[in-house]
């Protein structure tokens, strides 16, 4: 097995077709096919399965694409970081699947302080590269590569001119009238809210149903109605036309997790972990 050969194959897995890989790489067909049957060939056993003319990656090949992803994203990294009298930065690679309005801010404080590290934001799929996630959770993580570093309320948001602005507290069931403006159901927050709403029994009035966080943060802010909003995370969210009540019953919150790469970890993969554990236990928090 070489570096070749994994190249070949992670673009046949992407595209999971060989002639659109091998068009891609501007290589002949027969060539990518051969290459592909030497390293099952060499592996003991098929990558693919075979469809009729199709392709689809199996368990084995779902396994290697893992391994594959990792070693050429290192080796990428090698020619990156020690070409001979090239200074470059140092890249991470990020994904962030929940807090993006704090991305700016984490962003901005970091590479200030660590001009030569390069915060690479990630779309997290099955070919990305990834050296930290940013994920939320119902419960706390406490793994060796995956761990909690925040937990947070998750409150009902509403206009200053609503009529529970001036309510302490609230109880979901509480709201059962109530128009919500919410994000789509395919959304995490609204996913990670549904085990609440069943405790509860409460089937939340959706009036507004939003794909952007931001968006839903302005419309509440204009008056269009209440949200169920994390507290800390969610920057603006308590701007001056918007006041945050905490939810009695039941108590809702999340978590927010750090999965850290598996295998080698760069000096600069540990530094930006260590600034977000403390971005969050620290800057976050002082937002109250």
């Amino acid at each position: 097995m070489d570096l070749l050969q994994l190249r070949y194959f992670k673009r046949v897995a992407e595209f999971e077709n060989i002639t659109r890989a091998a068009e891609s790489l501007s290589v002949a067909q027969p060539a990518i096919s051969k290459m592909i049957k030497q390293l099952e060939n060499e592996l003991n056993g098929p990558l693919f399965d075979r469809i009729g003319r199709n392709i689809v990656l199996n368990d084995r090949g779902r396994l290697l694409l893992n391994y594959a992803t990792d070693i050429l994203h290192n080796v990428d990294r090698i020619y990156e970081n020690l070409q001979t009298g090239v200074s470059k930065k140092e890249k991470i690679f990020f994904s962030v699947s929940v807090c993006s309005s704090l991305i700016p801010q984490i962003l901005s404080k970091f590479t200030s302080k660590h001009p030569d590290y390069q915060i690479v934001i990630s779309t997290k799929n099955d070919y990305s590269p990834v050296d930290l996630e940013l994920f939320q959770s119902l419960h706390e993580i406490n793994e060796k590569d995956s761990f909690t570093i925040l937990k947070e309320d998750i409150v009902l948001a509403v206009p200053n001119e609503h009529p529970l602005a001036t309510r302490n507290t609230v109880r979901l069931h509480e709201l059962s009238d109530l128009p919500i403006i919410g994000l789509k159901q395919e959304k995490s927050l609204t996913k990670l809210m549904e085990p609440f709403f069943k405790l509860a029994d409460f089937t939340p009035n959706m009036s507004l149903e939003i794909d952007n966080p931001e968006t839903l943060r302005k419309l509440v802010n204009m008056g269009y109605g209440a949200s169920f909003i994390p507290r800390l995370t969610w920057i603006d969210a308590g701007s001056e036309n918007i006041r945050l009540i905490p939810i009695e019953y039941p108590s809702c919150y999340r978590y927010i997790n750090l999965r850290i790469k598996k295998g080698y970890v760069s000096d600069a993969t540990k530094c930006f972990k260590d600034f977000l554990i403390d971005f969050f236990e620290n800057d976050i928090k002082e937002q109250l």
